[in-house]
Order: structure tokens, then sequence, then C-alpha cells
């Protein structure tokens, strides 16, 4: 299939192929205009944002400098674990530009954590302290990242991410909607709604593509007041591509569960 990774570069448009997956980088002259999809929080109704408020606030831009200037931007979201904070994002986001076969991973250092980038508020930016584990989407498995943290703001509770049997049941029994927060377009947080994902053989999950350069690593959360099951701020996909056939466009997701087994696997094989 075709993929096109919504990370957003800095620099020129550049589109490199890897492995039969479509890398696709945006300058400025290549932005997609935002249409009435993607909400701002003042947007939202009162409804809307009792409802998304947590995933709101643990919705986080990541900001890949080289040589001290933003090389690439993408999307993340904040999970605690015990009192330590991470980051699930996707692995191509913490990669330098894919300009060539073999881009290179970033440096801690050079990894920026950007809470609260909206539209009037001012930012908080955090730094990682370790790339704890990263899969190349080159290879077989999910392409995923997970960051610690040196510090978060200790306002924010994270967002919660899904094992199988709950996934399951809102991904196939309750059918649930979803949304995403990302960053489209490396700008301000935005809302916007995908449907009720659908499997696909490959394992990944399809949906409306309301998404832009700069929304890989957003988080797809389950509209859903269920409690027994979960609640709005509890994410099941991982989005990273827009797949595209002669038919239809539609944005990809790697089911959360999977990218939790692989981080437990790094876990297990560091001690």
């Amino acid at each position: 299939y075709m993929g096109v990774l919504e990370t957003m570069s800095a620099n020129a448009a550049a589109k490199t192929q890897v492995n039969q997956v479509f890398l696709q980088s945006s300058g400025d002259e290549d932005v997609q205009p935002l249409d009435e999809n993607f909400r701002d929080w003042a947007e939202l109704t009162g409804e809307e944002q009792a409802v998304v408020a947590e995933a709101w606030n643990s919705t986080v831009q990541i900001r890949v400098l080289r040589n001290q200037e933003i090389s690439q931007l993408g999307t993340g979201w904040f999970v605690l674990r015990g009192r330590q904070g991470y980051i699930y994002t996707n692995a191509h986001v913490v990669h330098y530009d894919f300009e060539g076969r073999n881009p290179t991973l970033a440096e801690e250092q050079n990894i920026q954590i950007a809470f609260d980038y909206e539209i009037n508020k001012e930012e908080l930016l955090f730094g990682v302290s370790e790339i704890v584990c990263c899969q190349h989407p080159g290879i077989a498995g999910p392409d995923f990242a997970f960051l610690k943290l040196r510090d978060w703001p200790k306002d924010r509770q994270g967002i919660f991410p899904e094992e199988q049997h709950r996934f399951n049941y809102l991904i196939t029994v309750k059918k649930a909607p979803f949304f995403i927060i990302g960053h489209p377009n490396g700008g301000p947080k935005k809302l916007s709604y995908a449907g009720s994902p659908v499997a696909r053989e490959d394992g990944t999950y399809a949906y409306d593509p309301n998404t832009r350069g700069g929304s890989s690593g957003s988080a797809l959360c389950a509209l859903t007041t269920d409690l027994t099951y979960a609640t709005s701020h509890s994410v099941c996909l991982l989005h990273y591509a827009i797949f595209e056939d002669e038919n239809s466009t539609k944005g990809l997701g790697i089911p959360v569960p999977m990218v939790n087994n692989a981080i437990r696997e790094a876990f297990s094989e560091s001690t």
C-alpha cells in the first residue's frame, strides 16, 4: 500500500520511498488548508470540552531540532506511569527528515515537547531524558516511540493507553466513534472526528482522514461515556499515516495494545 506519514518538515518539500511506504515532508508551500472539521478549544461546545478535556490537555507537539533549528514536527500524547511522565508518538516523528534511505534517530537533547501549543495560550516546553524504545517504520511491527520526560506539567493526569480486552469492546462491540487531537500543519492544537475505525488485513485500522502534516503520533480516543469500559480519554489507536488508493483516502492507526506489547518487550529486554 501507499502510506503518507504525517510529520511536517520545516524544510523544502520532499517525498521519499522507504520499504514501499512513501514519506512526505511538507514545507510552507505545501500546507493544506484546514476546513470546518478542524476546531480549536474555543470552537468546541461546553459539552464537548467536558468530554475531551483530559485528552486535549495531554496532547503535545513534538519538535525535532537539527543544528539548533526545528527540522521536523509531529504530535504525541502524555501518560503517567507511576510517578514518571512519558510520551507516546511515532518512530518517524523523532527521526530527522526522511531525505535518505537511513534517517537518523534524533538525540534526546534535540527533542522538545510543547504542552499547550494552542491559540491564545502560553506554551510549556520540556525536554526528553531518554528514548526508552523506538521501532523504525521500515521494519516489521508498529511504528512507535516511547519517550521519557525530564519534567512535565504536574497538573496533568495523562490519558490512558487501552489494553486488548477493552480495545476489542470499544472497536468491535461498541463500534464507538473516535476523535483525534493533534497539531495539523504544525500549527496550534485542533480536534477533529474520525468516525468508527475499520480493521484492515495488516492489523491497522482505517478511519476518516481528518489529519494533516504534523498529525503523526496523534491519539485516537473513543467517544463514549460508558465508564465501565472507557472514559473519553482512553486511547485505542496511534495515528501514523494516510492511506491512498484509486478509490479513497483514509487515515491509518496502529492498535495501542500492539504498541503496549512492544514497549513491554523492550523493557524486558533491557532488564
